[in-house]
């Protein structure tokens, strides 16, 4: 019996150790460097708009009934955020935002004879939330659409073209 207490002893001691060690070594590898060691960055909290490129949306057209042409039309997104690294964020991840509003309000135009009673005020806040859903995070705050008959009217994206 007194060869088991030590035995049991000695895996109890080295289990701990391992476990501990394998932990303290987690909570160095995911600690923020000290101040010392990097400059704080300032913070930017200044309000931006980001301009997504014109999606081209077609306006009736979809339906059983016999309907006029369906007129395409150019609809300018613009999405209000708060700090330069959100900016950053929304433009790097702008092909699941383009991805939001083709269902969002492709689809409720699709079914409208007019521009405007498919841009409502409803419009606005689903594509804000699917928009924060696509980015993971709340980063939007507030979305601007407008709708345009001429590609020449149409504001471009500020958005590097990297992106």
């Amino acid at each position: 019996m007194d060869k088991f207490m030590k035995s049991l002893l000695i895996g109890v001691a080295a289990s701990i150790v391992l476990i501990g060690g394998i932990a303290g070594v987690g909570i160095w590898v995911s600690s923020e460097p000290s101040a010392s060691s990097v400059a704080a960055a300032p913070k930017d909290d200044k309000a931006h708009t980001v301009r997504m490129r014109p999606q081209a949306v077609q306006v009736g057209g979809y339906s059983l009934k016999s309907k006029d042409k369906a007129k395409i039309l150019l609809v300018s997104i613009g999405m209000r955020v708060t700090g330069g690294h959100n900016f950053a964020k929304v433009c790097r991840l702008m092909p699941r935002l383009v991805s939001s509003v083709n269902t969002a309000f492709a689809n409720l135009a699709s079914y409208s004879d007019n521009a405007q009673d498919a841009i409502t005020k409803d419009l606005t806040a689903q594509l804000r939330l699917r928009f924060n859903k696509a980015l993971g995070e709340r980063v939007v705050d507030d979305v601007i659409l407008t709708a345009y008959q001429d590609k020449k009217d149409v504001p471009a994206t500020n958005c590097p073209e990297e992106t």
